[in-house]
C-alpha cells in the first residue's frame, strides 16, 4: 500500500486537451458544465495533477458516486480524492488496496483560524 499526495497552486497549471480527454466523456461534460471559469480551472488542474500521479497514457474514465465523489470506472487498483480551495488544489491517491482515501484543503481566514485552534486545543494534545 502506498499513499501519494500532491498539493499545488492550481493557477500555475494549464490543462491540455489531450490530458483532459484521458478521463472520458462524462468527466469532460462535467467540466464543460462548470460555468464559473475559476472553478473549472481548479477542476482541470486537479485532473492534470491526477494524470501526473497515475503516470500512464491510457484512458482512465472517471465516474461519480451519488455524492459526487470521483472514482475510476474500471478498477485500476487505486483510490483517489481531489479537493481545492482558494489557489490550492490537493490530490491524494491510495495504491494497492481496496481502502479509500480522503483529502481536504480549506482557505482559512483569521476568524476561522481562531475557531479551528479552539477545537484543536480542546481535542488534541501538544504531541
Amino acid at each position: 500500500m502506498s499513499v501519494r499526495i500532491r498539493i499545488l497552486d492550481w493557477s500555475c497549471i494549464s490543462a491540455k486537451e489531450d490530458t483532459l480527454s484521458r478521463f472520458g466523456k462524462a468527466e469532460r461534460a462535467r467540466l464543460e458544465s462548470i460555468k464559473k471559469t475559476t472553478r473549472r480551472q481548479q477542476s482541470e488542474a486537479s485532473l492534470v495533477a491526477l494524470s501526473d500521479m497515475i503516470g500512464c497514457e491510457k484512458c482512465c474514465n472517471i465516474e461519480r458516486e451519488k455524492n459526487g465523489r470521483p472514482y475510476f470506472e474500471n478498477d485500476m487498483g487505486v483510490d483517489f480524492n481531489i479537493t481545492h480551495s482558494g489557489r490550492l488544489c490537493a490530490v491524494a491517491m491510495l495504491d494497492g488496496t481496496k481502502g479509500r482515501i480522503g483529502v481536504d484543503v480549506e482557505l482559512v481566514d483569521d476568524e476561522k483560524r481562531e475557531r479551528h485552534l479552539r477545537v484543536a486545543n480542546r481535542f488534541f494534545s501538544e504531541s
